[in-house]
């Protein structure tokens, strides 16, 4: 039986909202159709991430002088996940890697290099926020995934720390968390 959401229920929420710590960085992206041992490389290696932003096209009716605006439909903007780079550059090759494969110019994770066939190069990526109490509280699943932009930042010699790789992701299909359930958006 499924439970429904009551106003009494969005206030007590509401009211709760005031005596919770807000942890910022309690995050998990976990990535999905790629080779095990890279997806799990590159889960440990996410540092930060942007959720999307949500955007609606309006779409303009002109009747008898008046002008309506209809929502024609919803547009997500891509996504860009902050990546860690070690110093051996191994999570460099693994991105540089995954463009050559949207490129068809490498090997594919079973070794074949086929150019009469195209390659399913696409990959999923699962986002999800926790509370302090280590609940999921908010959730994306992107489909079909491809990286769109890759940028690095400049090392700092003087603190020793690595270089950050920052990647836009844009995706054809989006999955968000609502009330315990995943609902497909495009």
């Amino acid at each position: 039986m499924k439970k429904y959401v009551t106003p009494d229920d969005i206030q007590q929420a509401l009211c709760s909202l005031s005596n919770m710590d807000k942890k910022s960085d309690n995050f998990l992206v976990t990535y999905y159709n790629l080779p095990e041992n890279i997806a799990n490389l590159l889960t440990r290696q996410t540092k930060d991430f942007a959720r999307p932003d949500l955007m609606f096209e309006f779409s303009e009716t002109n009747h008898r002088r008046n002008v309506y605006k209809k929502q024609a439909f919803m547009r997500f903007d891509p996504i860009t996940i902050t990546l860690a780079d070690d110093e051996n550059s191994i999570t460099s090759m693994i991105i540089n890697a995954q463009i050559m494969r949207q490129m068809n110019k490498h090997k594919d994770h079973f070794g074949v290099m086929d150019e009469t066939k195209r390659r399913n190069f696409k990959f999923d990526v699962k986002l999800e926020l926790f509370n302090s109490r280590d609940q999921v509280v908010e959730g994306y699943l992107f489909q079909k995934c491809f990286i769109n932009n890759l940028s690095y930042t400049q090392p700092s010699v003087a603190t020793s720390e690595d270089s950050d790789i920052i990647i836009t992701l844009q995706f054809d299909n989006i999955s968000i968390l609502l009330f315990d359930e995943y609902v497909s958006v495009l």
